[in-house]
């Protein structure tokens, strides 16, 4: 099986990003469920939070793979 790429250059630089990402987060200052959900694409990251009882919402992230989806 080949290896997998990755985006990241070091596992120094993917430690230092995830752990941005992860106190990004905590500054939200509201709980959130962090979730894997398998697509016919792979698997996609998901964070979901806010009111259970108000209206679903789903906001991708400014990424350019995104931008045929929002345009």
């Amino acid at each position: 099986m080949p290896k997998q790429k990755s985006i990241y250059k070091s596992q120094e630089g993917k430690e230092k990003i995830l752990a941005l990402y992860d106190s990004q987060l905590e500054q939200l200052g509201t709980p959130y469920i962090d979730k894997w959900v398998s697509t016919s694409f792979g698997n996609t990251h998901l964070i979901e939070t806010g009111n259970a009882d108000g209206v679903p919402l789903l906001i991708f992230h400014g990424g350019m793979r995104q931008r045929h989806i929002t345009c």
